[in-house]
């Protein structure tokens, strides 16, 4: 098979924001990936793209407006009950900035739809996205845009179905929700639930409803499930889902908190675990947009990404990590993954011994410091703390039991020798997970094969899909020289069609005509019915199946013969620029 062309979006002032001392979310992670991935010389592998920020009409396309207008002005003084309104507060900080890290991170999300769109690229990645728990109106999980549904949005232009798949250990709530009432998304979510464990939700009763009844999936996971396990549950249920919805293109969240010795998780995967997910779907080789999300003891997460990075580009790295700015971070083993599992016995099932009652776990909740692990107590009810060098740069650990004490092979307080040796629990039992994948397969079994989808009117792009095209191309998306000016101003389909500015358009002509929004109204002859298809502007009531929209107002080139064009290269006239907002 051919490699698959790859696009990155990276942009170094995401990393530079800051949630604050004490959160656990920390963007400068996004710093430690990128130089991992280019100290592996992955890179040149790739296509490199620097994203432009989202502009709020893209951001309206899901959020309410007076929500992301509140972004744009909110700050640490902000008066609290103006917070609350957005839930911008508690996990959810309104640090300084905080619009311009949002647009950012959204923008490259949106940017790498478009390039999946125009099929310039096979995969792209933007691991600054994949922030899953953002709402229409409110902040939620840390999580201000949500960049997925988006992106989601945009591919629905010209894709009829998206399958959204979630690796983070937390449900994702918000892109389930968003598309709760549609056919055209699928969301398969693998995570923690139950315990009262964020957000709450994720049950395999949540099935959707009305026409989207049976395309959300849930896959509810118990603490310290291991790679074996995972693989068993995640291989079939994601191939199942594939052959009966037949999806058009793959959105895959990789959130790094399902990692084993994650700050905030509870599951015990690997690395390797977590890579042959990815690897897994790219093997079905649909077009794939591959997205960040959780992560909170930030060398894994770079670890993780850089590796999955590797995977989709096809390339084979050293387990020794090359020297690049960060290397201290990665002390003391200097390695990319570690043995998975090294104590255990080689199996994928929990072994009888492995109970709760034999090794209790010791978890401190910190207001200011969230989930801090602080050790184990063995059975004389002694606490003891996890290593000393295994901290992460805040110098919060991470919540381990000795797995050589969960089989009786040493006592606890002579195992904690390398932070390789210590787990989670697990509480995934053989009987449950049998069960659990029998229910997810019973659920796809009742599924209507791959919904088809009625042509109908399709708001243009924002912008460009050609860097070459965008160097000549003013920020209303006209030639430099030239004015704007709507396109179904025109009468000649046929000038039109030369003068879209995205030059896939006669390639995917049908595509255009895929989207939410009511069918345009047409007439008995053919050639007007052609000619709404590409020339009726958006009708008012167009709405989403996950959102209320703003309907979009596309510019197109004006006619050559335009008597009022202008001389100094303008790209129109000043009433139009004080009426677009975009």
């Amino acid at each position: 098979m051919s490699k698959r062309r790859v696009a990155y979006f990276h942009d170094r002032d995401v990393a530079n924001y800051y949630y604050g001392s004490h959160h656990p979310m920390k963007p400068h992670r996004l710093a430690l990936t990128h130089a991992l991935v280019t100290s592996y010389n992955l890179l040149g592998k790739m296509d490199v793209y620097k994203p432009r920020a989202a502009t709020v009409e893209e951001l309206c396309q899901f959020h309410g407006r007076e929500y992301i207008e509140f972004l744009q002005r909110v700050c640490p003084e902000t008066n609290m009950k103006e917070k609350v309104k957005f839930n911008i507060f508690g996990d959810c900080p309104g640090f300084t900035n905080l619009y311009d890290f949002c647009s950012l991170y959204a923008g490259g999300s949106i940017e790498g739809a478009t390039k999946l769109n125009h099929k310039d690229a096979d995969i792209c990645i933007n691991w600054s996205g994949g922030l899953h728990h953002a709402r229409r109106d409110e902040a939620s999980g840390f999580c201000y845009l949500n960049d997925i549904v988006l992106a989601i949005l945009e591919l629905l232009k010209y894709y009829s179905r998206v399958l959204y798949i979630d690796i983070d250990i937390h449900h994702g709530d918000g892109v389930q929700d968003a598309f709760y009432l549609s056919d055209r998304v699928m969301t398969v979510s693998f995570h923690k639930y139950g315990d009262g464990f964020f957000p709450g939700t994720g049950g395999t009763n949540e099935i959707g409803a009305g026409q989207g009844k049976r395309f959300s999936l849930n896959v509810p996971l118990k603490d310290g499930i291991e790679d074996q396990q995972y693989a068993f549950l995640f291989e079939p249920v994601i191939k199942a889902v594939v052959d009966k919805f037949r999806p058009d293109v793959i959105v895959l969240q990789c959130g790094a908190d399902s990692l084993r010795d994650d700050r905030i998780g509870d599951f015990n995967l690997s690395l390797s675990g977590h890579a042959n997910c990815v690897e897994f779907v790219k093997k079905f080789n649909i077009p794939m947009m591959v997205l960040g999300g959780g992560g909170y003891t930030i060398r894994n997460v770079a670890k993780c990404w850089a590796k999955e990075t590797a995977v989709l580009v096809g390339e084979e790295i050293s387990n020794d990590i090359p020297f690049n700015e960060y290397f201290q971070h990665y002390a003391p083993t200097y390695q990319l993954d570690s043995r998975p599992c090294p104590n255990l016995p080689p199996t994928p099932w929990p072994l009888a011994s492995h109970s709760v009652s034999s090794v209790g776990i010791v978890k401190a909740f910190d207001p200011l410091s969230f989930n801090r692990g602080l050790g184990v107590l063995d059975p004389a009810g002694v606490l003891i703390p996890p290593p000393e060098y295994d901290q992460d740069e805040d110098g919060l650990c991470t919540l381990r039991v000795s797995t050589r004490s969960m089989t009786g092979a040493k006592n606890p307080s002579e195992s904690f020798a390398s932070p390789d040796d210590y787990m989670i629990i697990n509480l995934n039992s053989r009987e449950y997970l049998e069960n659990l994948l029998a229910k997810v397969l019973d659920q796809l079994r009742d599924l209507e094969c791959a919904p088809s989808v009625q042509f109908q009117y399709v708001p243009k792009d924002f912008y460009l899909s050609s860097d070459e095209e965008l160097s000549s191309v003013d920020e209303w998306g006209d030639w430099e020289g030239e004015e704007r000016e709507e396109m179904w101003e025109y009468d000649d389909k046929e000038k039109i069609e030369e003068r879209l500015w995205a030059g896939g358009y006669n390639e995917h002509r049908d595509n255009f005509r895929i989207n939410f929004s009511t069918p345009s109204t047409t007439t008995s002859s053919t050639q007007t019915k052609e000619r709404e298809r590409a020339v009726t502007p958006p009708p008012a009531s167009a709405v989403s199946a996950s959102a209320t929209s703003t309907p979009r107002k596309s510019y197109y080139y004006r006619d050559d013969d335009d008597d009022d064009d202008d001389d100094d290269g303008d790209d129109g006239d000043d009433e139009e620029d004080e009426n677009y907002d975009g």
